[in-house]
This record gives structure tokens, C-alpha cells and sequence, in this order.
């Protein structure tokens, strides 16, 4: 199922939160994906004020946030990473059977390793100074 999106501000970012909130359940791995400041860290915060989450910051220096209030969520950012030795210093895959949502941004690296989890994508994208959003289920 794919459902495009094309946002002129930052508030309509919320129509993708509706739905995916709508469409994924919970345990499921958000793959988010784009250039550089397309919307990805935007996205979770959005996502995450939803369940009263408002600490919401780029994981690009940490590598993982978890946040915890109503639900467990785990941000992760891929970016730096680059071996399977890496991922497992994180207990990458233990920090996803705890989090009710994960949303990894620049998945490349990990993304083959996922097939078992229940995966959605978002792929983020600027055209013609409009964000866009298409998803993936």
C-alpha cells in the first residue's frame, strides 16, 4: 500500500502522522528516508507529541534516543554506522522487542536485516521547494 503526500508547511507533516498512526501497529519498524533535512527528525517529533513526547532531537551524535512516556519509542540514525559490529554495540535488536514504535532514519545499512520485523517506509523528498512524503506499507 503506498500513499503520497505533499506538505506546504510543517503543520501538514500531521496528516502523515494520522496515518501512519491509522495503518501500522505497534512492535512495527519505521524506515525513514531522504536527503538531509527532508523532514525525517520532523516526522518523529510530530509523531512522538502524539503520545506526550515533546524531547524529540536528532539522534545523528547519540546514535539512539528512547523515549518513554505512554509508549516506548526508539529513534535510531544509521548515518554513522557501517558494520554489523556496530549495530550490535547498540543491542540494536533488543532496543527494537522493547519499543512499541522504531524509526531508523538512513537505514541502508540495516535494512536487509529486517525482514522478520513489521516494516513501513517513508521516504521524504524536496520538489520544487515543497516537502513530499510518499509511504510505504
Amino acid at each position: 500500500m503506498q500513499k503520497n503526500f505533499i506538505m506546504n508547511n510543517e503543520k501538514e507533516i500531521e496528516n502523515v502522522v494520522d496515518y501512519i498512526i491509522k495503518n501500522i501497529s505497534k512492535r512495527s519498524v519505521v524506515l525513514l528516508k531522504g536527503g538531509l533535512g527532508s523532514g525525517k527528525t520532523t516526522f518523529v517529533k510530530h509523531f512522538s507529541s502524539r503520545f506526550d513526547i515533546n524531547t524529540v532531537s536528532s539522534p545523528s551524535y547519540n546514535i539512539i534516543h528512547i523515549y518513554n512516556n505512554k509508549i516506548v519509542i526508539s529513534h535510531i540514525d544509521f548515518y554513522r554506522l557501517h558494520t554489523d559490529a556496530e549495530i550490535k554495540e547498540l543491542n540494536f535488536y533488543e532496543n527494537i522487542e522493547e519499543s512499541d514504535y522504531t524509526f531508523i532514519e538512513w537505514p541502508g545499512n540495516i535494512e536487509k536485516s529486517l525482514r522478520h520485523y513489521k516494516t513501513a517506509c517513508i521516504e521524504f523528498d524536496i520538489v520544487n521547494n515543497k516537502h513530499t512524503a510518499k509511504v510505504i506499507i
